[in-house]
């Protein structure tokens, strides 16, 4: 009945709804000590809210409201970093880890892809190159174990390990991100056809 009345109401109530479900869930569960199943309950809401509301979801307003938080929630995860604590050869390892996540992550896209006939060589490439440029959910959850050590003085020996899940997390950001970006702009148009009689616009 709720999302009945929901999917009725304007784009401004249906956005203002989700955002403050979104907030109270978050709440909740760091609330009983469960932070992360906060961060999980937000994409359940997420992907909930599309399947009641579909068409009907006030894309516009969330989109707006996002780029409103971006700049908060990076420049809260980047200052939460300490690189003078960090002895060099963990700052190499991390590196090393992203390289080699990159490399998994576009195999593994580049194979699944290529399970779906319909898709050229060229097209299974771009995706594998699509799914670089992430960020949300390394800056949403980087940080998510130093403020539970924080938090907590009984794991404080776990801070070091904490800090370097935080720099993999950042450093993820600033190599797949850019990288991803770059390369989708300069080989996108090469790798993809128009179709004939596809209109854009």
């Amino acid at each position: 009945v709720p999302m009945m009345l929901l999917r009725k109401s304007s784009d401004s109530l249906k956005a203002f709804f989700i955002i403050l479900l979104v907030e109270f869930l978050m709440w909740v569960f760091t609330y009983i000590k469960m932070p992360i199943a906060g961060i999980l309950a937000q994409i359940f809401v997420g992907y909930g809210c599309k399947f009641f509301l579909g068409g009907k979801m006030p894309s516009w307003h969330l989109k707006y409201f996002w780029y409103f938080c971006m700049p908060f929630l990076f420049g809260h995860v980047g200052c939460q970093i300490n690189l003078r604590k960090m002895v060099p050869s963990s700052i190499l390892y991390s590196l090393l880890i992203v390289i080699i996540g990159i490399v998994f992550r576009a195999s593994t896209a580049f194979l699944v892809a290529g399970m779906d006939r319909q898709f050229s060589k060229n097209e299974k490439i771009f995706i594998a190159l699509a799914g670089l440029p992430k960020a949300t959910v390394q800056c949403s959850m980087g940080g998510t174990l130093l403020q539970y050590v924080l938090a907590n003085p009984s794991l404080i020996n776990l801070h070091d390990s904490a800090n370097n899940i935080l720099t993999i997390a950042v450093f993820s950001v600033i190599i797949a991100g850019p990288m991803g970006a770059i390369l989708i702009e300069n080989l996108g148009p090469k790798l993809l056809q128009i179709p004939r009689g596809y209109l854009i616009g």
